[in-house]
């Protein structure tokens, strides 16, 4: 059976069982995140563009570039 993303991130808000066929699967909180951040990589192409650039990076680039974000945003408030 084939399922929109959309309409399993619906199911899954609603933590309700989501039918696979004649599987019936229960997701965990950290399956439903994981989703989420899938549905946010197809409907922002800023959030892919941020993880393409991010490839490759080491740990140290990436805490960096996190405390960049976290700096901007205080400077916003």
């Amino acid at each position: 059976m084939n399922m929109r993303l959309d309409d399993l991130l619906k199911k899954l808000d609603g933590e309700e069982p989501v039918s696979l066929g004649s599987k019936t699967t229960q997701f965990s909180e950290e399956d439903a995140e994981l989703l989420a951040y899938l549905d946010m990589l197809r409907t922002r192409p800023e959030c892919r563009v941020l993880l393409d650039t991010l490839k490759g990076a080491t740990k140290e680039e990436v805490e960096a570039n996190v405390r960049f974000i976290e700096a901007l945003r205080r400077e916003e408030k």
